[in-house]
């Protein structure tokens, strides 16, 4: 009996419709002669356990019910010599339901064969093509049940299956494909004539921006039983002197301070005091910490408002250009907090991780602080397509029906999620790694040589390539075709070479590059410094982000030669314009050493010369002494007056 139901696995023959109420008599009957009609011819491997010559063919048809009811299936054996007689054994209706419940199903095939692979002559498994050859539009799955639940269904069609699921089976078939020709749907730009650096950074840091900050940094001053006095002015002061800082370094913030002409910035001393940018800088505070939920729910609730209106503006100020791209970029912080993230394989392997929609020039549209799991899906999708695609889901939310190209990193792409932009008119592009589910069965390194490529696509239009450089590529897109290009690679002798490529190659190398290019000029001159709280960092990244984006608006808006240094210098400066200090200086203090290190004042003897000058000037030496004498003798190398006469000899005590 295990013979004859292995046996049936292989067989030919094909129910193309089976009704609802499938165990009626006349169904019996249609099969009966279906099958009587087309008998199924095996070879078989086994022989009868009586010792009987091999089987040439095993006929399976079904008897009429009998009387009582019983639905029998008679099982014919005709052996090679046709004058033995063979008994005839009747199947009951379990037996019947576990053998055909075991013969495979088309869907259970393999996905990485091609549609358009023909099986052999004597393979006696048919395709789902061939299967389905009566009604092309629908797909049918034979279930075979008991009669108490012979009424429910036992045809699944195509339209019952969810059309963006995960655990789709996909057909790929090696077909040329044409590229899609969708004209992309520009934006007007919204920006007005900016004339100056700080016109433009102050369309991001705006009046409403900068009261908020003001506000809550009072506020806090208040809470802590400190003065509120600190102006908007400050705030912008504040900025300023922290840009100035990003390109003009010094060991410690204390330095900037510093008098002596080899150390401290002179700008900063004379816009602000060193204690007053302590203040500030102790006090600063984007949000009421009183209303703060100490459940944690917002890990992020310290700069909300900031992370909503810088949002806001980046995406109002310029509209999003054709082709984007999606990635990360990473905010430097070494201390404790729960959404520091660590990748030992990066350059900055600790931090604060942001992902970010960009541009080929680096404007960021949208970002996204990681701040779980949780925190990166879309609440109105429904079924989640796993944390990479919810996370470009949520970048791209805004930009459905504009046909714009899409760049993605082999962390985000993935088969379902090109399907689902593609849905929203979206083309996307990316790398793809090749332990997604469902990928195709591609040629093998071996078969491909540089500059070969092999490819395979679904009748929704995804393409997976394969292209071989020195190590292979895999890339996958939703609206390339198989057109070939050529991209230059430089050896390591300094020869160039032209290899021959796929068109996706060559556009992904042209367009994947945004979010690294803004990271780039992010920290090219950005505020890099040690903070003891843990948001101060991402308000600080979020400053430079804003500095970069405006950079690029001031660009475009005519200025297109100056570059980040000029720009950065320009914003700082006119920002310390802001400044309330008053510019008298106030009388020096005395000090208890002198003011020429001991170094240069005991060292090289020989170059120490008293010199007689008109003018006249302290004496260091009886300054530190408390008493008063302003002698015309001055030291040639020290640059400082000292008393040299018979009453006196300073410059001698000086140099010793």
């Amino acid at each position: 009996m295990s013979i004859i139901m292995n046996k049936m696995k292989a067989c030919s023959a094909v129910v193309h419709n089976v009704s609802d109420d499938a165990v009626n008599s006349s169904w019996h009957a249609e099969l009966n002669s279906q099958m009587s009609s087309q008998s199924c011819k095996v070879e078989s491997d086994a022989t009868e356990a009586s010792g009987s010559s091999p089987l040439e063919m095993v006929a399976v048809y079904i008897k009429d019910e009998p009387e009582d009811g019983k639905e029998d299936i008679a099982v014919k054996e005709e052996p090679i010599d046709s004058n033995v007689n063979r008994t005839r054994r009747y199947l009951t209706k379990e037996e019947i339901a576990s053998l055909l419940e075991e013969i495979e199903s088309d869907f259970s095939s393999n996905t990485d064969i091609e549609s358009d692979h023909e099986p052999t002559k004597n393979s006696a498994v048919f395709s789902h093509d061939q299967a389905a050859s009566s009604d092309d539009d629908e797909q049918f799955v034979i279930q075979i049940t008991s009669e108490e639940n012979a009424t429910d269904s036992c045809i699944s069609t195509s339209q019952d299956e969810p059309n963006l699921s995960r655990n789709v089976r996909r057909k790929w078939r090696k077909k040329a494909e044409k590229a899609s020709n969708i004209e992309f749907i520009d934006y007007k730009e919204n920006y007005k004539d900016i004339l100056s650096p700080l016109d433009s950074f102050l369309l991001f840091f705006d009046d409403d921006l900068l009261n908020k900050i003001n506000y809550e940094t009072n506020l806090k001053c208040s809470q802590a039983g400190k003065a509120a006095d600190i102006s908007v002015d400050e705030i912008k002061t504040f900025l300023g002197i922290n840009i100035v800082m990003g390109y003009n370094r010094c060991p410690t913030i204390n330095s900037y301070w510093m008098t002596g002409d080899d150390i401290g910035v002179q700008c900063i001393k004379e816009a602000m005091s060193r204690d007053r940018f302590y203040k500030i800088l102790h006090h600063l505070h984007l949000n009421d910490n009183s209303k703060m939920n100490r459940s944690k729910a917002d890990k992020l609730y310290k700069v909300r408002p900031l992370l909503k209106i810088l949002k806001q503006k980046f995406e109002v100020m310029r509209g999003p250009q054709e082709h984007l791209s999606v990635g990360k970029l990473i905010i430097k912080f070494k201390g404790r907090s729960s959404l520091k993230q660590y990748n030992p394989l990066k350059p900055i392997k600790r931090g604060y991780k942001v992902w970010c929609l960009a541009d080929d020039e680096g404007y960021v549209y949208d970002f996204d602080i990681y701040a779980g799991k949780s925190t990166s899906q879309i609440p109105c999708r429904g079924a989640s397509l796993g944390l990479e695609a919810d996370v470009v889901l949520k970048l791209t939310e805004k930009l459905h029906g504009k046909n714009h190209k899409v760049f993605l990193g082999n962390f985000f792409s993935s088969i379902p999620l090109l399907e689902t932009m593609k849905a929203n008119k979206i083309q996307a592009c990316g790398t793809i790694r090749t332990n997604r589910k469902d990928f195709p069965h591609l040629e093998s390194d071996k078969k491909l040589t540089r500059g070969k490529y092999d490819y395979r696509s679904t009748t929704d239009g995804i393409t997976v390539f394969k292209w071989m450089d020195s190590k292979a590529v895999h890339l996958i897109s939703n609206f390339h075709g198989t057109e070939n290009s050529t991209v230059s690679h430089k050896l390591k002798n300094g020869q160039k070479i032209i290899v021959k490529c796929p068109l996706a190659i060559k556009d992904y190398n042209e367009h994947m590059g945004g979010v690294e290019r803004h990271d780039q000029l992010r920290q090219l001159y950005g505020i890099k410094r040690k903070n003891i709280k843990w948001w101060h960092c991402i308000f600080f990244g979020l400053l430079d982000m804003a500095i970069v984006n405006s950079f690029i608006l001031y660009r475009d808006a005519g200025h297109p030669t100056i570059d980040l240094l000029d720009y950065r210098r320009e914003l700082g400066t006119g920002l310390l314009t802001f400044s309330t200090k008053p510019k008298t200086s106030c009388k020096r203090r005395r000090k208890s050493d002198f003011s020429t290190p001991a170094s240069v004042r005991l060292s090289n003897v020989g170059v120490h010369w008293p010199q007689f000058n008109v003018s006249r000037g302290r004496c260091q030496v009886c300054s530190k002494k408390g008493e008063e004498a302003r002698p015309a003798v001055e030291c040639e190398h020290c640059k400082v007056h000292l008393c040299c006469n018979s009453a006196r000899n300073c410059f001698k005590e000086f140099h010793q």
